[in-house]
């Protein structure tokens, strides 16, 4: 379950390496680890590890969703994760947000790992909300049935920071920090079978570490990079198989 002590030291000490005007609040931070752990399988068998959630600024992060009657067991804050419900739909459990926000990709990437077809979560081939909605659920319930969890190795969002996005040198020093002090456990308890890092970079700088956890680890590109069509779907049946 989620530890708000460690993930506070965690905080503070990662908060040390930006300018106080880049990192966001605990409560975003908290948010986004209610919405991961409320999804945490049983029994991990894989883990996705990514880079980071999206920064979610103070305005956003006290915002409260209301949700249909089958959602209702889920976290009600609000914060730019994937695994939020209220991300990337604006407008449709309350909350009111800049419109180009979500992260399709990351739809897109959890289908192909539970083995299902994205037209199912995606704006442009579920049109209806609600019907949108409930396959984004039912695709997170397979997930976590399949032992499937999601981890960003920074807790701080660092994508869209109001500062830019930091130099690589701190970017990496923030990334592996964040491992050490908070991911790495979590993992060492765990114990997941398989380990899929995204990103070629973040695989570069942890390749090491995430072999020693498992000798099942390997990485796949990240969902928005810019690849040839036939590289993309080698990614995408990549993410398929390693999933099983």
């Amino acid at each position: 379950m989620l530890n708000e002590e460690t993930l506070r030291q965690a905080y503070n000490l990662l908060c040390r390496l930006l300018p106080a005007t880049s990192y966001e609040p605990f409560d975003s931070v908290r948010n986004a680890e209610m919405h991961r752990w409320f999804w945490k399988p049983e029994r991990v068998k894989t883990v996705i590890l990514a880079e980071s959630h999206v920064f979610t600024p103070v305005e956003e992060s006290e915002q409260r969703m209301v949700y249909p009657k089958f959602l209702e067991q889920l976290p009600t804050e609000y914060v730019r994760l994937v695994y939020c419900l209220g991300y990337g739909e604006q407008g449709a459990l309350g909350i009111q947000m800049p419109k180009k926000t979500g992260t399709p990709q990351y739809w897109k990437l959890f289908a192909y790992a539970a083995g299902q077809n994205p037209v199912l979560v995606q704006k442009t081939g579920t049109t209806n909300t609600i019907e949108r909605l409930h396959n984004k659920w039912a695709l997170l319930c397979a997930l976590k049935e399949k032992g499937v969890w999601l981890l960003d190795t920074s807790i701080l969002g660092l994508a869209n920071l109001p500062s830019g996005k930091p130099g690589k040198d701190m970017l990496d020093e923030i990334l592996y920090q964040s491992w050490q002090c908070y991911i790495a456990p979590i993992i060492e308890a765990e114990r997941p079978e398989k380990i899929l890092c995204v990103g070629k970079g973040l695989w570069g700088m942890l390749r090491g570490e995430l072999k020693r956890k498992t000798p099942q680890a390997d990485w796949v590109y990240q969902p928005n990079a810019r690849l040839s069509k036939h590289a993309i779907e080698e990614n995408q049946q990549k993410i398929a198989t390693f999933c099983v």
